[in-house]
C-alpha cells in the first residue's frame, strides 16, 4: 500500500473519530440543558409549595441522577476517543505538536466525578433529602403490607 493511501485512510479515520467526539459533546450539552430545564420548570413550583414536594422531588432526583450517569458515559467515550485521535496523528507524524498537553484516558470513576458535572452535584444535593424521605416512605409502606 502506498504511503499516500495510508495517510488518506488515517485522515479519514481521524475525521470519523472527530465526528463521534462532536456527537458525544452535543449529547452532553443537550443533557445539561434538559436537566436545567426540568429543575427550573418543576423545581421552582416545588419549592414554592405549588405542587407535592415529596413525590416531585423524588422524580426529579431520579431523572437528574440518570442524566448524570448518561452524561458521564458520554464524557468517558468523548475523552477516550480524543486519545485515539492523538494516537492516529502520532502515526502520521512522529513529531506530534501537542505532546506536552497529551490527553489522558479516563476511567469510570473519573468520568463520574469531574468538573463538568458540578451542575448535577448541586441538583442532586437539592433533592437528596426529599428523595430519601419519599424513598423511605415507599419502602415502609411496602414493609407494612408484608
Amino acid at each position: 500500500m502506498s504511503e499516500n493511501l495510508k495517510e488518506k485512510i488515517t485522515f479519514k479515520e481521524i475525521d470519523q473519530l472527530e465526528n463521534a467526539v462532536n456527537a458525544f459533546s452535543r449529547s452532553t450539552n443537550w443533557i445539561k440543558k434538559l436537566s436545567v430545564t426540568l429543575v427550573s420548570t418543576f423545581g421552582i413550583p416545588l419549592f414554592t409549595n405549588q405542587i407535592s414536594f415529596q413525590s416531585m422531588a423524588f422524580i426529579l432526583f431520579v431523572i437528574i441522577f440518570l442524566a448524570w450517569i448518561l452524561d458521564a458515559y458520554c464524557f468517558y467515550f468523548q475523552r477516550n476517543l480524543r486519545v485515539r485521535i492523538e494516537q492516529k496523528y502520532k502515526v502520521l507524524d512522529s513529531w506530534w505538536p501537542y505532546g506536552l498537553s497529551e490527553t489522558k484516558k479516563v476511567g469510570g470513576m473519573q468520568a463520574l466525578f469531574n468538573k463538568s458535572h458540578i451542575l448535577y452535584y448541586v441538583f442532586l444535593g437539592l433533592f437528596f433529602i426529599p428523595f430519601l424521605s419519599e424513598f423511605l416512605k415507599i419502602v415502609c409502606d411496602c414493609c407494612k403490607n408484608i
